[in-house]
């Protein structure tokens, strides 16, 4: 049998697919799909709460949330060689807004400044880290250039400490039923194929799916706590487009505007809560469940997941293309 033959990677210059870093590079790393590549790249799942961020007089690039741990992340991007300038941006960005992790890109990082990196992580306190990758652009043939981050510095046995730091605090015997119910949830997306970008199973009562935007996105929830009664017992299970941002009521009076075709993208009727909070708003699904019955868990996961695909496939591209003032949203 003869055999196609193979084609030959060839690197393509940065500068020919982003000319700008703040109009091109910036913008295009702040798409969720792509923050999805730096997470796995880092081992940290992030989400975007800002980009062009004002400190003072200067602009950070993107600012992020550790998912996990709620703490902030600096991301600064450079498509050149490191330079003094960029070194002094990121040290004054992290001091002004308070960060935990600094994540510098660039496209070649100069020995001085990996250095400078490594000696960072060592005189820093340990919830103080800071990570040098360099990115690379790839194509075979005709092909569209695929992306590549490689790790040039990161904090000192990091992936030992996370691990140390999991095994200290444990997981407790309902945590571990959530960690085993997600787990179950995220090999389901792999078997259908989903279009939806599942990150690691985490034992919480929630799985959230970010959408590129700060404080948008979607969650599937499986919980004791039972919205209908307000009390904890026989739970729920939840799919819900969760905004929780200070433009929260001007982004859901935007998407309530069209309620009748999001409604029919989606398949059903959604429950539209305004909540107490001002700046929190819901757009969800939800059915009674016992989701300590592990005999149910495949048909709940199941139901779950075709509930969030079916709220992805409504809102994603709604959500991305909201317009808001953010001094004025409430006007919406």
């Amino acid at each position: 049998m003869t055999k196609a033959p193979l084609g030959r990677l060839e690197k393509v210059d940065l500068r020919k697919y982003w000319e700008s870093e703040s109009s091109d590079f910036t913008p295009w790393l702040a798409r969720e799909d792509n923050i999805a590549l730096l997470s796995e790249a880092l081992g940290i799942e992030l989400e975007v709460e800002d980009v062009e961020k004002d400190v003072g007089s200067f602009r950070a690039d993107i600012l992020c949330k550790d998912i996990a741990t709620d703490k902030k992340v600096l991301i600064e991007n450079q498509l050149e060689k490191t330079n003094h300038g960029h070194l002094g941006q990121i040290l004054t960005y992290a001091a002004g807004l308070d960060v935990r992790t600094v994540v510098w890109i660039a496209r070649n990082f100069t020995d001085e400044h990996r250095e400078a990196l490594i000696w960072l992580n060592e005189v820093s306190q340990d919830d103080l880290r800071f990570f040098g990758l360099e990115i690379e652009l790839w194509k075979i043939g005709e092909s569209a250039p695929a992306p590549k981050f490689n790790i040039v510095a990161k904090p000192n046995d990091w992936a030992k400490a996370v691990q140390r730091k999991v095994e200290e605090v444990g997981i407790s015997e309902w945590n571990q039923g959530r960690l085993e119910f997600w787990s179950l949830f995220c090999d389901l997306a792999r078997k259908r194929g989903s279009k939806v970008r599942v990150p690691d199973p985490r034992p919480r009562p929630y799985m959230r799916f970010t959408l590129g935007r700060s404080g948008i996105s979607i969650s599937a929830v499986a919980s004791t706590f039972n919205t209908e009664t307000n009390k904890f017992g026989f739970g729920e299970l939840r799919a819900q487009l969760l905004i929780q941002n200070r433009n929260a009521q001007g982004a859901f009076r935007a998407l309530l505007k069209e309620r009748e075709q999001i409604e029919k993208d989606f398949g059903g009727k959604l429950e539209w809560s305004e909540m107490e909070d001002v700046n929190r708003r819901r757009i969800s699904v939800r059915r009674d469940a016992d989701v300590e019955d592990k005999a149910q868990w495949p048909e709940q996961a199941e139901w779950l997941m075709v509930q969030v695909e079916n709220l992805h496939r409504a809102l994603a591209q709604r959500v991305r293309a909201l317009r808001l003032d953010d001094q004025n949203s409430n006007d919406v």
